[in-house]
């Protein structure tokens, strides 16, 4: 009888095994792309969060050092000056005239320009365009000549 009751139970098990399915449900299906999504949204959360973190004009230490060879290599040359907002405060400060610049950064959320001469990056401004902050840094020095909201 005991023999009889453990080929019962073998036949059992194997049976119930056959028969369960390795294929997700639907709402396993929908769960895991609402996961997916999840996830998705943190990671364009944090992006944003970056971005604003980028744009709110923090004392970033970023800021007072100068670009890369790489960053320098892949500007450009800002063609038409008096569309930047922040050039009549910088124009005050130096003779931008005097320098060959680079358009290092122009997103939405801040705009970087290298000013050299010979070779030499000598200043960098630095608009915050959310609450329109600008830094004109020396970089020769390492400080801010300029740090004001302009309007």
């Amino acid at each position: 009888m005991n023999r009889k009751l453990i080929v019962l139970l073998l036949t059992m098990i194997i049976a119930l095994v056959a028969c369960s399915d390795n294929q997700t449900s639907g709402s396993d299906v929908n769960a895991k792309d609402n996961d997916t999504e999840e996830k998705q949204d943190e990671s364009s959360s944090n992006e944003s969060q970056s971005d604003e973190k980028d744009s709110q004009g923090d004392d970033d230490k970023s800021d007072v050092q100068p670009a890369t060879e790489v960053e320098l290599s892949e500007s450009s040359e800002p063609s038409n000056l008096e569309d930047f907002i922040e050039m009549d405060r910088v124009m005050k400060e130096i003779d931008v005239d005097s320098y060959t610049l680079h358009l290092v950064t122009d997103n939405p959320g801040k705009r970087v320009i290298i000013y050299t001469k010979d070779e030499n990056q000598l200043y960098k401004s630095v608009y915050i365009k959310r609450n329109a902050l600008l830094k004109l840094i020396d970089l020769q020095e390492n400080k801010p000549v300029i740090v004001e909201e302009i309007q």
